[in-house]
Parts: C-alpha cells; sequence; structure tokens
C-alpha cells in the first residue's frame, strides 16, 4: 500500500457502526482467496485491469479491492492480496474516531452525510476518520463533537448560555 497508512479510508467506511462488518468483509475475503476453488491468475488478471472484479463470485468485494487499486497497493499473488488487507485493517484500527451526540433521535441519511463532510472539512482538515454518532436526549438543539479528549460544543444549551453570560446585564435588568 501506499505510504500514507491511511489515503481516504473513507471511501471504504465512514461511521464506526460499520466498522465490524467491514473488517469481515476483509476476513471473508482473505478466506475466500485461499480457498481451494480460487483462480489466482484470473482473478490477477481481472484486478489489473482495472474493471470491477466478477470472478470466483469475488464482487461483493469490490469497494476493498478498489480501495486497495486506489492506494496503489502492489498486488503480484494470493499473499500480497492477504498482506494488503492486513494492512488495511491495521490502517482501519489506527483512523481517528470522532464522537458526536446529537439532539436528533434518527437524523435522516442527508443530514449525517452532510454532517460527516462538514466534520471532515471544517474539523478533521479532510483527513479520513470514523463517525460514532449517537442521541442525546439532554440536548436541546444542536450537537457536541468529542475528539482526542477535546469537544466542540455546537448546541443550543451552550449558545444560551454563552448569550446569558455576555448579554447578563441585560437579561437581568
Amino acid at each position: 500500500m501506499t505510504k500514507s497508512p491511511h489515503k481516504d479510508l473513507n471511501m471504504l467506511i465512514e461511521k464506526m457502526d460499520d466498522l465490524s462488518s467491514l473488517m469481515m468483509k476483509i476476513d471473508s475475503l482473505q478466506t475466500e482467496i485461499f480457498s481451494a476453488g480460487f483462480d489466482e491468475t484470473t482473478f490477477l488478471k481481472a484486478l489489473s485491469s482495472g474493471v470491477p472484479i466478477d470472478v470466483n463470485n469475488l464482487s461483493k468485494y469490490n469497494d476493498i479491492i478498489n480501495y486497495l487499486r486506489s492506494a496503489h497497493a502492489q498486488i503480484h499473488d494470493s499473499a500480497s492480496l492477504s498482506d494488503n488487507l492486513l494492512k488495511l485493517k491495521e490502517s482501519l484500527i489506527q483512523v481517528p474516531r470522532i464522537k458526536i451526540s446529537l439532539s436528533i433521535e434518527n437524523p435522516r441519511a442527508d443530514f449525517e452525510k452532510d454532517l460527516f463532510l462538514w466534520i471532515k472539512v471544517n474539523v478533521m482538515g479532510r483527513r479520513p476518520y470514523l463517525l460514532d454518532s449517537q442521541y442525546d436526549p439532554s440536548l436541546l438543539g444542536g450537537l457536541v463533537i468529542y475528539l482526542n479528549g477535546h469537544f466542540i460544543d455546537l448546541s443550543l444549551r451552550s449558545k444560551l448560555s454563552d448569550f446569558y453570560r455576555k448579554n447578563m446585564s441585560h437579561v437581568l435588568g
């Protein structure tokens, strides 16, 4: 794989909820490439061609394979594919996690996608990360972002508290 350990792992995964299923999918691909019926020659030819893999019933792994292609992984045989899959799993474990608490219990998918992209650009400087979002009924509105022991409070409560603190003399009369 490339020198950058994470390339852009968000091509594969964005949310913590999906991490365990992706890890199991990588394990399953590793199992398949070492199975008795695996046609390594046909697979490697398809891999180098750059087209979606439809060999040995491996099309369900095209997302992983496309990621390895984009990361310029050097794959010459089953063993090197397995090594790259292991490196991918190690990279996934190292990707920073951002926890957010939301005032919305079941946000729409487009809201989560927009929020993910906003955090990636404005908080993470376009670096990959995994989003771990949860509903917090104590929030009146907005959200709180937690990263590496720091937090950004974008909740309505914090905005009202700031307003009150700055304008206490006007509020109290």
